[in-house]
């Protein structure tokens, strides 16, 4: 992946789902699942130190549907989104179990 993520921020590749495979609990647009393929830093400037993230390449994660700036690379589209937008998380091998 030639792109570099910075600060508290999280590389998505989106992961198409059915509408109706995803549990919404109003009539608004429902959360979005995409896969984790990029990582900033989660530097906290309080502290002035590097926190551990709880998130890792390959893990599928949950965001709200308006979170982040969508981008195109070489035709495929990508999500960056705050770290802080991020409402659940998995691991891929979960997924697949």
């Amino acid at each position: 992946m030639p792109l570099r993520v910075l600060g508290p921020r999280v590389l998505l590749r989106p992961i198409h789902q059915e509408r109706s495979s995803l549990i919404a609990l109003t009539d608004r647009e429902p959360p979005t699942v995409g896969e984790v393929v990029g990582l900033g830093t989660n530097r906290c400037a309080a502290c002035d130190a590097t926190l551990p993230a709880d998130l890792a390449l390959g893990d599928v994660v949950l965001i709200p549907a308006i979170a982040g700036q969508e981008i195109t690379v070489n035709g495929e589209a990508f999500w960056i989104v705050p770290s802080s937008a991020v409402l659940s998380f998995w691991k891929s091998e979960d997924v697949n179990a």
